[in-house]
């Protein structure tokens, strides 16, 4: 479970944990997309922006990694669909 951990992380640490993944075959995080910054108010001069890393990765970026890495979503839910978004 690395709920709101990616986004403040650099992309090589990422990286490194999408691709040790050993035993375990489900990875329940999530990620915040661009639409949803934006929806929330966050921007760069947000306390958020402060503690990120150098390099840190954006949400739709986040996914693309995790999906090269062979990682697949089995479920999603977006806040920003009126019935929640639940989809696979």
């Amino acid at each position: 479970i690395s709920e709101g951990l990616l986004m403040y992380l650099p992309e090589a640490v990422v990286a490194a944990l999408a691709g040790a993944t050993g035993e375990h075959w489900h990875w329940l995080t999530d990620i915040t997309s661009a639409a949803m910054a934006r929806a929330t108010g966050l921007s760069s001069s947000d306390p958020i922006e402060k503690v990120r890393s150098a390099g840190h990765l954006a949400g739709e970026r986040i996914l693309g990694l995790l999906r090269d890495r062979g990682w697949r979503v089995r479920q999603h839910r977006s806040f920003l669909a009126p019935d929640g978004g639940r989809g696979q």
